[in-house]
């Protein structure tokens, strides 16, 4: 396949230049094509990266895992090539039924690529559980491998280091390669920088849920904007985050931070009354709360809008905005040699879309899915 009339993203530069896909993958310039595209003037991007969705289009993941397959084929249309399903607070038994049906979709799902699971919880501290269930959040982590059973396929698990138990917890879970974050937590500067020598490299949705920056206390904030290479997530929505927080992360450490939707079920939706979990929220112009409170329940921000609002909120060029929702992810995940940019030889994951980020098409593997 050949894209002519495209501006493709190089690096941190828009160039004028023609696209090649061959076999899934980007190619360098072929003699014969079987299918011409003319992306008339279009901007040619990677492919959006979400690190942390609960749900959207009517599906919540934390009570219908086996309906992540359709999710899958709904988020294209935002510009989103690969996600993680993730699964708020639970217990036990959810995750005995609910892990495997995710894992069963990763082989078969259409559309963006599942690329493993996102656990957020149920090893948080009960002080800062936002929208989790308090119910189901047991305050220690001593019973970790019973409460998950199995954890083929998971690449992320958010905990609250400060719990008893959670410096064994964190080790282990390193030492099989799956990322550990430190979210929903009231852990000290010391006790953060403490999870961060054991294993920790990431902050589940910076600011939200979490010990605050404080001059003399700098809390879980200041140690994820500080530490040596420490990513963090945001929710970049509009309404989790005033634009100076947004402006201070990227000036801070541009290269670590990731946008992220931490959507719910009403993502995509109008307003009206939905399920996060087991818990019941109300969703009102841009904000979704829990039902009779003002408490945020996550996110019905789309992954491009987030972009859009990095890039306005943080004065960065549209290049610098789209990196946190393509390259960053891909080097936490480690996949930064398959996707995440369009080098020769990368996975054909990618978008077309006009300079407001209005998305015109989405390609998973050089197919398209939008």
């Amino acid at each position: 396949m050949q894209i002519i009339n495209a501006h493709v993203l190089c690096g941190d530069k828009f160039i004028q230049q023609d696209f090649w896909v061959e076999n899934g993958k980007v190619s360098s310039p072929l003699s014969e094509v079987q299918k011409k595209i003319d992306a008339k003037g279009s901007l040619l991007i990677p492919g959006f990266i979400d690190i942390q969705i609960n749900g959207g289009h009517g599906i919540d993941l934390s009570s219908e895992p086996e309906r992540v397959s359709e999710l899958a084929e709904k988020l294209p249309c935002h510009g989103c090539t690969a996600f993680l399903p993730t699964l708020v607070s639970s217990h036990a038994e959810f995750y005995k039924h609910a892990l495997p049906k995710l894992c069963e979709a990763k082989e078969s799902a259409k559309g963006a690529q599942i690329l493993g699971i996102h656990l957020e919880g149920p090893f948080i501290a009960a002080s800062k559980k936002g929208a989790h269930d308090l119910e189901v959040i047991p305050g220690h982590c001593r019973d970790w491998k019973r409460t998950y059973h199995d954890l083929k396929d998971v690449r992320i698990v958010t905990l609250a280091p400060e719990l008893e138990g959670a410096d064994h917890m964190i080790k282990e879970l390193a030492e099989k390669n799956i990322i550990v974050s430190a979210g929903h937590s009231n852990a000290s500067s010391e006790e953060a920088e403490h999870a961060a020598s054991l294993g920790i490299n990431l902050c589940t949705h910076l600011y939200n849920c979490m010990s605050p920056l404080h001059h003399r206390a700098p809390g879980l904030v200041g140690t994820a904007l500080t530490y040596p290479d420490l990513y963090f997530t945001l929710i970049a929505d509009g309404v989790h985050l005033d634009k100076r927080a947004v402006q201070l992360a990227y000036k801070m450490k541009p290269e670590f931070l990731i946008g992220i939707t931490d959507a719910m079920a009403a993502m995509g939706l109008g307003a009206g009354s939905y399920q996060l979990g087991e818990m019941s929220v109300d969703v009102n112009g841009e904000r979704a709360t829990i039902s009779g409170t003002e408490t945020l329940a996550g996110s019905i921000a789309t992954i491009d809008h987030v972009v859009k609002q990095i890039q306005s909120s943080s004065d960065c060029s549209l290049a610098q905005a789209i990196r946190c929702v393509t390259l960053n992810p891909a080097r936490l995940l480690g996949i930064d040699k398959q996707k995440g940019s369009l080098e020769i030889g990368m996975d054909a994951d990618f978008v077309l879309c006009d300079k407001d980020l209005n998305i015109q098409a989405t390609f998973v593997a050089g197919e398209q899915v939008f």
